[in-house]
C-alpha cells in the first residue's frame, strides 16, 4: 500500500483498489469538497442543495472526521448523524463514511441508492438513481464490490458479490452484475421483449370463441 500525492492510500489488489482516501487537513477536505461541486454544478439548480453533492459532501466530512482523535471524532460524528440519516431518509442515499470512494463521485439523481459500507469506488464514477453496491450473501473481506475509475452504473443497477469492475466500465440500466468485468466493457441488461396483446373481448365474441 502505498501514498499518492492527493494523501490517499493505494492498494495493489486490481481495479479502484483505492483505501480509504486519507483527509487530514481542512485544506484537503476543501479541495475535495472543491471537486465534488464542481462535478455536480449544473446552471439549473443551487448545486449546494442538490441531494447527490450533498451525499458526498457529508461522506467527505465523515471520512475527515475519521481521521480526528476519538474525542473531537465522536462529537463530528455524533453532530453528522442527523443531516447523514437525513440524506438517507428523504433523498434516499445511503453512502457510508467507511465505504471507500475516489474523487469526483457524481450521483446524478436521488432515491434508492446504496452503497455499502466496504464497497470501492475509482475516480470519476457516476451513480444514478436505484443503484445498489453491496454484497451477495457472504460476508468475507472480499464480498463487496471493487469499481475502477470512470465507471457509469445505469438506473436500477445492481453490483453485488466480490465483483471486480475494470476502468471505463458502462453498466446499462436495470443490469445484475455478480461477476468480474474486464475494463473498457459494456454491460447489458437483459433485452426488452415485445409481445402481442391477448385479443380484445369484443374480437373473442365477435369470433366466436
Amino acid at each position: 500500500m502505498s501514498m499518492t500525492e492527493g494523501g490517499e492510500r493505494r492498494g495493489t489488489d486490481g481495479p479502484g483498489a483505492r483505501a480509504l482516501p486519507v483527509i487530514g487537513t481542512l485544506a484537503e477536505l476543501w479541495g475535495y469538497l472543491r471537486e465534488d461541486y464542481a462535478t455536480h454544478s449544473t446552471t439549473l439548480e443551487v448545486t449546494a442543495l442538490k441531494p447527490g453533492f450533498l451525499a458526498v459532501a457529508f461522506y467527505r466530512i465523515g471520512v475527515w472526521a475519521n481521521g480526528r482523535p476519538w474525542l473531537p471524532r465522536a462529537i463530528i460524528r455524533r453532530l453528522l448523524s442527523v443531516p447523514v440519516y437525513f440524506i438517507r431518509n428523504c433523498f434516499g442515499i445511503a453512502l457510508p463514511a467507511s465505504s471507500r470512494v475516489g474523487r469526483r463521485l457524481k450521483i446524478v439523481n436521488q432515491g434508492g441508492i446504496v452503497i455499502h459500507a466496504r464497497a470501492r469506488l475509482g475516480d470519476d464514477c457516476v451513480i444514478r438513481q436505484g443503484v445498489t453496491i453491496g454484497f451477495a450473501g457472504s460476508r468475507g473481506p472480499g464480498s463487496v464490490p471493487v469499481l475502477g475509475d470512470r465507471v457509469e452504473v445505469g438506473a436500477g443497477a445492481i453490483v453485488a458479490g466480490a465483483a471486480r469492475i475494470g476502468d471505463d466500465v458502462r453498466i446499462a440500466a436495470n443490469a445484475v452484475v455478480m461477476r468480474d468485468v474486464p475494463a473498457g466493457s459494456i454491460v447489458a441488461a437483459p433485452p426488452v421483449r415485445i409481445m402481442a396483446p391477448p385479443p380484445r373481448r369484443a374480437e373473442r365474441a365477435a369470433g366466436g370463441g
